[in-house]
């Protein structure tokens, strides 16, 4: 995502039950999501799933990736959104 999409990250790191619900998205090669507005993508099919812990740990297949837009990227480090330096 943009530096523009803080909001919508917002939604994506929510608990909601339908975080697309509000969200513009079309469907990309294998219909999984592509939030509208974002730089790229990754469209992959799961390959594995591991145990984490408290997390799983998904491994995919990369069928197609996309550069959509140029502009700067949202960062999300330690707690707090930032930028590049």
């Amino acid at each position: 995502m943009g530096q523009d999409q803080m909001e919508v990250c917002g939604v994506m790191a929510s608990r909601s039950d339908d975080k697309f619900a509000n969200v513009a998205w079309s469907p990309g090669p294998s219909g999984s999501p592509v939030i509208t507005g974002s730089i790229a993508y990754i469209d992959c099919e799961i390959e594995a799933i591991h145990d984490g812990g408290d997390h799983d740990i998904v491994v995919g297949r990369v069928i197609e990736l996309e550069i959509l837009e140029s502009k700067p990227p949202l960062v999300f480090f330690q707690g707090d959104y930032g930028t590049f330096g």
